[in-house]
């Protein structure tokens, strides 16, 4: 069974995307931003990250070490964490934040957990290996030799993040309107 082929991981999914859209949303409406640069800067941090993961990421088809997984396992969901603190930091709501926070980490958590047993099933030997090495999390040094190819602009579109870009270009338009047009 690959990776995201099980209900649950689907449902998991599915509530993770919908959580940072009603996440987004309420930021929205509860913007009073007084740290935009530093925000906009994690924002540019994490979107840089997943678009990095994204070009070097084949789905269902390799174990992918090299990139930003010869520093951390889970780069595409540290790079949304990056991007979701930074817009928290940029509507300075500091009770939205932390109840994001309280939502996505053990939902993100879950999901890596499950993604890990099918990855370990599908890749064996060479997953343990991997795993043992890396961090799942904070990136580390890099300490396993990349293998899965070089970084791609297909595989970026291919995985979806353009998807991500639209999203994120959307709800900066609609904060600086929310902020400068509707204070």
């Amino acid at each position: 069974m690959g990776i995201g082929a099980g209900v649950d991981y689907q449902r998991y999914n599915r509530l993770r995307i919908r959580a940072n859209h009603a996440y987004f949303v309420a930021m929205l409406l509860a913007a009073h931003p007084p740290l935009w640069l530093g925000g906009l800067a994690l924002v540019a941090a994490g979107e840089s990250l997943r678009i990095w993961a994204a070009g070097t990421l084949r789905k269902g088809q390799a174990l992918v070490t090299h990139g930003p997984y010869r520093f951390t396992r889970n780069p595409l969901y540290l790079g949304s964490l990056l991007t979701a603190l930074g817009a928290g930091l940029m509507v300075g709501n500091w009770w939205l934040l932390g109840g994001m926070l309280a939502l996505l980490l053990p939902l993100y958590h879950g999901l890596i957990k499950r993604e890990e047993a099918c990855l370990a099933e599908r890749f064996s030997e060479p997953y343990q290996r991997y795993r043992q090495a890396v961090a799942r999390y904070l990136p580390g040094r890099a300490v396993v030799a990349g293998v899965g190819g070089d970084f791609s602009w297909r595989r970026v579109v291919a995985n979806h993040e353009h998807l991500t870009w639209l999203a994120l270009a959307g709800f900066l338009v609609l904060l600086f309107a929310r902020v400068n047009v509707f204070p």
